[in-house]
This record gives structure tokens, C-alpha cells and sequence, in this order.
């Protein structure tokens, strides 16, 4: 028997959320987190993903999900760079990505699908596809044809960028 030290009222503290791997299929959902993190062995980069299912029965439960954007292997950097390319397009993101967080808080549609189940774990969920929230499939942005110097330069049809803590969202740019 060991002593807490304090009294603790189990009364007073909330469950825990279910953590059983939402069932397979397609939900409206938004990412609420982000982060570039290295990769295990180092030599690449990893964008984690949190995203919130936003409707439905499973509204409120939040799928993890990891991009290889830069890999020592070509076939899981340019997998991990076609995911990436996707997410963008499903958010409306026109222009290069620089900050993960202009792909937060835009409803968009993602259809789920079930890991295999590694040795010593249960299957987890996946985010087979990102699509835009009007149910299309996501159409990737087409390279500019134009210098760089001429890219920065806002026409009439791309508005310029508003300033930090302007109304403008990143899919509205």
C-alpha cells in the first residue's frame, strides 16, 4: 500500500475520450494542430497532422496523422509530397506552403481507411485521401510558368497577403 500524499477526488476528473479507431469511411473534418518534426532516423522531416472530425456521429474525435515531406527514401518523399500537395488543394491554398498553420481550421472532407496492424499493435486509423468539403477530388495547383520575382508581385487575381492578424484566411489568398 503506498500513500498518494494528497487526496485525490476521481469524482471530479472527466473520463477519458474513446480512443477505439473511428470506423472506415468519409467525414468533414479540420486540422486543429500541426507540426514539422524530424523523422525517426533524422535525415528527413515529418509534418504531423491533428484533425477533429467536425459532423456526424463521430464529431469530436480527432485522427493523427503523419506526412513524410522530405525523405531519405524517393518513393516515401514523393508519396508524403503527393499527401502534402492534396491537403493543400482540399484547403484552397494557393501559393507555396511556408506555415503548416495555414492549413488549420478549413473544413475539408477525408476519407479514412484502417492501418494494417503492426506486430505488437492494433490498427489504427489513416487518412487515405484529402479532399475539398464540396466532395471533388482535390486538384493540385499547377506550377506557375512565371520567374520568381514575378510570382510575389499580387495581381488583380491574386490579391495581395493581409498583413499578420488580417481578415483574410489562407484559402481566401
Amino acid at each position: 500500500m503506498a500513500q498518494l500524499g494528497e487526496t485525490f477526488d476521481h469524482t471530479q476528473v472527466e473520463p477519458r475520450d474513446n480512443l477505439d479507431p473511428v470506423p472506415v469511411g468519409v467525414y468533414v473534418a479540420e486540422v486543429v494542430e500541426s507540426d514539422v518534426v524530424p523523422t525517426k532516423n533524422g535525415a528527413g522531416q515529418r509534418v504531423t497532422l491533428t484533425l477533429r472530425i467536425t459532423e456526424g456521429p463521430c464529431e469530436g474525435r480527432q485522427i493523427w496523422e503523419g506526412i513524410n515531406f522530405q525523405h531519405a527514401n524517393d518513393v516515401a518523399q514523393r508519396i508524403g509530397q503527393q499527401q502534402l500537395a492534396e491537403l493543400c488543394a482540399a484547403v484552397g491554398l494557393r501559393g507555396p506552403l511556408e506555415d503548416t498553420n495555414d492549413l488549420h481550421g478549413v473544413p475539408i472532407r477525408i476519407k479514412v481507411k484502417m492501418s494494417k496492424p503492426q506486430e505488437g499493435y492494433t490498427p489504427k486509423n489513416e487518412v487515405a485521401r484529402y479532399m475539398p468539403l464540396d466532395g471533388g477530388a482535390a486538384e493540385p495547383a499547377q506550377a506557375p510558368r512565371t520567374p520568381a520575382a514575378a510570382q510575389r508581385q499580387p495581381t488583380a487575381a491574386t490579391p495581395p497577403k493581409q498583413a499578420a492578424g488580417g481578415s483574410a484566411r489562407p484559402w481566401q489568398r
